[in-house]
């Protein structure tokens, strides 16, 4: 992007699991609303990858442990193999994420219950149905703590651009779009005027975030 960008600010944004906690669906309603995402083609690139990932327990049943290497395996055994097609279209897109090699500030949300790994009491096909124990880590709610901080791999290898990168302890995936110090730190970045004709345009009246 460098030649395209002056600055490059990463920040989670809405979507995923918390969407649907959002909406408070019950197991019927979350089931058949698993059906419509699996057709999604951008699913797959929610995963988590294999090279930040390595092997880490993501899926595990009394028969075995299911990694980010082991997909393959993960969408035969719950009777959905397009599954892994629809990864292996997109696995190499950005496997290294390479470096953006313009000034970039990486945001992100920590300190917040995130659901990292995933226990069936029953192998598949059988136990994919039923509710998992499901092991919490660190991150934002939705997006672990391990995908966040990929960018940190970017302060010393950054095309010689600046790097830095704030974790907003406590807010959440939703709420990091709204958080008031979060958009300060945009505001300073983009030397913003609170009373900019662009300001309401994107955050919305009044310009009180500011102040």
């Amino acid at each position: 992007i460098s030649g395209f960008t002056e600055n490059l600010i990463t920040q989670q944004l809405i979507g995923g699991p918390e969407l649907c906690n959002e909406f408070d669906l019950d197991q019927e309603d979350l089931e058949a609303l698993s059906t419509i995402i699996r057709t999604f083609q951008s699913i797959p690139f929610l995963l988590p990858r294999p090279s930040v990932w390595q092997d880490s327990t993501l899926v595990s049943t009394p028969g075995r442990n299911y990694t980010a290497r082991d997909y393959t395996a993960l969408f035969r055994d719950i009777g959905y193999p397009i599954g892994s097609v629809m990864f292996e279209g997109i696995a190499d897109i950005n496997e290294n994420f390479p470096s953006p090699n313009v000034p970039t500030h990486c945001f992100y949300g920590t300190n917040v219950s995130t659901p990292e790994s995933f226990r069936y009491s029953r192998s598949f096909p059988g136990g994919v149905s039923r509710d998992p124990k499901v092991t919490m880590g660190d991150g934002d709610g939705t997006v672990n703590i391990q995908s966040s901080e990929v960018c940190l791999k970017w302060d010393a290898n950054n095309g010689g651009r600046f790097f830095d990168s704030d974790p907003f302890p406590g807010v959440n995936h939703l709420a990091i779009v709204q958080d008031d110090a979060v958009l300060k730190r945009i505001a300073m970045i983009v030397g913003a005027d609170a009373h900019a004709a662009w300001w309401p345009l994107i955050f919305g009246e009044p310009n009180d975030k500011l102040n």
